[in-house]
């Protein structure tokens, strides 16, 4: 069974090598991610999903002036196709209208298909493009609005 919940920094560690299986290797990743884990709640949350005891999806998320910025959504190759994405996006949208935020960005590889098309069904809109250190990125937002209108 699959369990979502917020990392703690004891989950460092594991987090940072998902995070390196599917994206990058970086001396700085796993002290950065440490420094993040202590930063104050409601600034900055780490959601996890678990496989057992196994760390098999990692999404970040910053808030900033009443903006939320999600990064770093990754899982497992061999836990991929099974919701995992979605799912921690709907934690982290949740989380996001707990909080009161009106507005949740993210940023994209260009080429990176799959998480665009992830993006659009939970209802994001592509924004802009931007070429960061020769990758091209696509800037995307939703809009969240809150649940109980009349």
């Amino acid at each position: 069974m699959i369990t979502l919940r917020l990392a703690t920094p004891e989950d460092a560690p594991q987090v940072a090598q998902a995070m390196q299986e599917c994206f990058y290797s970086h001396p700085y990743l796993l002290p950065g991610l440490q420094d993040r884990l202590m930063l104050p709640p409601l600034q900055y949350f780490c959601l996890v999903a678990l496989l057992q005891d196994e760390i098999i999806g990692v999404l970040e998320l910053v808030v900033l002036d009443n903006i939320c910025y999600l990064f770093n959504l990754c899982v497992l190759p061999n836990a991929r196709n099974l919701g995992i994405a979605s799912d921690l996006m709907a934690i982290a949208h949740q989380v996001a209208v707990k909080i009161d935020i009106k507005q949740i960005y993210l940023t994209v590889l260009l080429n990176n298909i799959p998480a665009q098309k992830l993006y659009l069904k939970l209802g994001y809109c592509r924004l802009c493009q931007i070429i960061l250190n020769s990758n091209q990125i696509l800037l995307m937002r939703k809009l969240l609005l809150p649940k109980n209108l009349k």
